[in-house]
């Protein structure tokens, strides 16, 4: 392994001084301790995209319809500009973000009592072409009571990075070249000790899974090369071991025993791209894939394999109204597809039956929804927050206009409820 001080010297754009302690500790294969309880509840964290287990549901947080300026705990501009949503672990709140037309990837720690950036690292890497819709911090951090771990790409290199939560650097790991027309996006996933990563592009395509404590490779998964994916791995488990769905136009729909990375079962692939990410709806993974600005295709699967089927059945195909950029959100039963065009759909989760379709009218959306207390949340490309009810009929209970462009995904963690706009980050403090 380098040496954290080359690995310094190599990475950050400016000094960012090391403890002895931490060097000697590091040296030693030691774990950086956390100050934080290594057990608290999950109202208290978000720790992935789209928080537990990727779901994007929360209860125990009420939110207004609709809010004004004066109600947010704090405003604060974030420099740079990204779509990462945030994560949350304790008192802390992480976000990745660019400067310098990409050329410095930054991770940001922001006390989400204030506001107040409390420390930021850049990681220098290369500008590289994007979509007119991508940015080069589009995809989110993941934290647990150990490590923040990031993952950056340019053209000739893919560079995941674990940080403690003081900013620490612990480890960096370079994969290679990353190929692909639109930029980089996907998000990581910590699962016990280990970092997974997805990278499946238009080149060498692989999963990763990394020792979230030194960055060794447990396990390398090699993948079909095709159409760049976005897809943040979901994990399940099924008869009492963790595996990993993994999602790519290439490879289909795909669950790794976390274990090895061996593969456990696969559906066929997609013909357009993968951007939303894979959830567990009730006894289904749902995932829906498509080209142009609309979702196009829709998969839900059997993981488990439940009766006469197989584990990795298809059991629903859809190919209208459907998201494309946004993830599902699986609540109460339902499923609610919230398209990139502002339509809204509402299935029973059972036998896919529609229960009603709206549309709101003149919004667009890359950022998806999240559902507290059952309130559906999302962020329009314009800037306007809209809260929906959760609920077996349509009803828009208020909209709130941010005052800033958002590609983004809402945060909830400790009964607050975090936006992140182009240049900005707001809390809104939840309802008693």
């Amino acid at each position: 392994m380098t040496s954290i001080s080359a690995l310094r010297s190599a990475l950050f754009g400016r000094a960012i001084p090391i403890s002895k302690s931490v060097q000697f500790a590091v040296a030693l294969g030691m774990i950086v301790l956390i100050a934080y309880p290594a057990q608290a509840s999950a109202a208290e964290h978000w720790p992935r995209f789209r928080g537990p287990d990727g779901a994007g549901v929360v209860s125990g947080t009420t939110i207004p319809s609709k809010w004004a300026a004066e109600d947010y705990l704090w405003n604060v501009e974030i420099e740079g500009v990204g779509h990462s949503s945030p994560v949350v672990w304790g008192d802390r709140l992480f976000l990745n973000t660019a400067t310098n037309d990409g050329r410095d990837r930054r991770l940001i720690a922001i006390d989400i009592a204030t506001g107040a950036s409390i420390w930021s690292v850049d990681l220098n890497l290369d500008s590289n072409h994007l979509h007119q819709k991508n940015s080069w911090a589009s995809g989110s951090p993941a934290v647990d009571a150990d490590v923040v771990c990031t993952t950056f790409a340019d053209t000739e290199q893919f560079v995941v990075s674990a940080f403690d939560h003081d900013g620490e650097l612990l480890w960096r790991q370079d994969v290679g070249p990353f190929d692909s027309k639109h930029g980089h996006g996907a998000s990581p996933l910590l699962v016990g000790d280990l970092v997974i990563v997805t990278n499946d592009q238009l080149g060498p395509s692989a999963t990763y899974a990394f020792s979230k404590f030194d960055g060794e490779v447990r396990w390398k998964l090699d993948r079909a090369s095709g159409h760049t994916a976005y897809s943040t791995p979901l994990m399940i488990e099924r008869n009492g071991r963790k595996q990993v769905v993994l999602s790519s136009s290439a490879s289909g729909v795909t669950a790794v025993d976390v274990a090895d990375g061996s593969e456990v079962w696969s559906t066929r692939g997609f013909r357009q791209r993968v951007v939303g990410s894979p959830i567990l709806a009730g006894d289904f993974v749902i995932q829906t894939a498509g080209q142009g600005g609309g979702g196009k295709d829709f998969l839900a699967i059997d993981p488990y394999g439940k009766g006469d089927r197989k584990a990795g059945s298809i059991v629903k195909e859809m190919t209208r109204s459907l998201p494309y950029v946004p993830t599902p959100v699986y609540y109460d039963g339902k499923l609610f597809l919230w398209t990139d065009g502002g339509i809204i759909v509402c299935l029973d989760a059972t036998d896919f039956r529609r229960l009603w379709i709206e549309r709101l009218p003149g919004a667009a959306f890359s950022g998806s929804p999240v559902c507290i207390d059952g309130r559906l949340c999302a962020m329009s490309e314009d800037g306007t927050a809209y809260v929906v009810s959760a609920s077996d009929r349509f009803e828009l209970l208020g909209r709130t206009a941010l005052g800033d462009p958002s590609y983004s995904t809402p945060a909830v963690a400790n009964n607050k409820l975090f936006l992140r706009t182009f240049h900005r980050l707001m809390c809104l403090p939840g309802q008693d």
